[in-house]
């Protein structure tokens, strides 16, 4: 029966001399932070270029919707630089504080009054980011019942991780929308 005790104290033993050091905690603690800090720069950009290509996406989408609600409704569509804190147009073409889409039929680049069969504005879209900048050549594009546009327009979008151009944009006379 002693030698029952014994191999049962040495098992004890065993189990009580597992765990983790001190400096063994410490030492993973050190590499974990390491690749903390490798690893944040490319986390960073990624999030950049997400926020760029999710502004790039948005503004696309609204165009397109703009000039199929042109033709679907017969009327001129606006797509036009928002006001800060309101739904109307700008006449500054700073596309920073978001854009509205909006039914035009008297042709002045300003929505029309709302009623029953035309809720205006369509849509309305607020900043994207504060790291993003829109930059275009006029405040206001202007889709006809056909949906064509007069004259061509680009719109920059910029604002991804410093090594990432900028994207372009742009809608030709026909109204089709293009990125690159």
């Amino acid at each position: 029966m002693p030698a029952a005790l014994g191999i049962l104290a040495r098992c004890t033993m065993r189990r009580r001399s597992r765990g983790i050091s001190l400096a063994g905690m410490l030492m993973g603690i050190a590499m974990v932070t390491l690749l903390g800090k490798i690893a944040a720069p490319p986390f960073s950009d990624f999030f950049s270029k997400s926020r760029l290509t999710s502004s790039v996406a948005t503004l696309v989408a609204d165009l397109n919707y703009a000039r199929g609600e042109s033709i679907t409704r017969n009327a001129p569509v606006i797509v036009c630089a928002k006001v800060a804190d309101s739904a109307d147009c700008a006449t500054t073409p700073n596309w920073h504080a978001g854009w509205v889409v909006c039914v035009d039929a008297n042709a002045d680049y300003v929505c029309d009054v709302a009623s029953i069969t035309v809720p205006n504005p369509i849509r309305v879209r607020h900043a994207v980011s504060s790291s993003t900048v829109i930059t275009a050549g006029t405040a206001a594009l202007r889709f006809n019942p056909a949906g064509a546009v007069t004259g061509n327009d680009a719109f920059t979008i910029a604002g991804g991780p410093p090594a990432s151009p900028s994207r372009t944009i742009h809608v030709n006379s026909n109204g089709y929308v293009r990125t690159y």
